[in-house]
């Protein structure tokens, strides 16, 4: 029969074996943030470089139409689109060759209205922000639906510390009575 303490024991255990999967999940996140370019774990990727000859402040979304609707390419970080562009500065992006080959850019001002630059070139310039083309709606609800920050760079670490408190924990529970 199962007393209180080792109820709590049973259960503080069988909680932290259930989050024990987020440990693992941060580090993989961990190793996909901080890998290198020469790892095994990039192999495929491509780096855009984006320039911006502009006066404007732009936020730059890469786009693939590489599946039946077009999606957003995500970054290894925490933000997930819009990333800032100075006047006169660049942004380096990463694309996959195989799995999100780059369609484009939505190119958006702080105004929150998008452009569109169609290309896949390894080096895009935007020397004047009227001049691209219009967003099409596919492009601007992908962009949209988009989540601008990746919380799974905070949950992840959170669940998986978790599960490491709960283990220690249920090691330091007594059975004595």
């Amino acid at each position: 029969m199962f007393t209180k303490k080792r109820f709590l024991k049973f259960f503080v255990f069988l909680f932290a074996l259930l989050l024990s999967p987020m440990i693992c999940a941060t580090i993989g996140l961990s190793i996909s943030v901080f890998a290198n370019n020469n790892s095994i774990l990039s192999l495929g990727d491509r780096h855009i470089t984006v320039e911006n000859k502009t006066a404007l402040t732009l936020y730059v979304t890469p786009v693939t139409e590489a599946y039946s609707e077009p999606r957003v390419i995500e970054q290894t970080q925490i933000r997930l689109k819009n990333f800032e562009i100075q006047p006169g500065k660049s942004i380096e992006l990463l694309t996959g060759n195989f799995d999100f080959p780059l369609s484009g850019l939505v190119v958006c001002e702080a105004t929150e209205t998008c452009r569109a630059l169609r290309s896949s070139q390894d080096v895009l310039t935007i020397q004047n922000y009227n001049t691209l083309g219009e967003v099409p709606e596919s492009w601007l609800n992908a962009h949209q639906q988009q989540p601008i920050i990746d919380i799974s760079f905070v949950l992840y670490p959170l669940l998986g510390m978790l599960s490491i408190s709960l283990f220690i924990l249920g090691a330091c529970i007594d059975f004595k009575q």
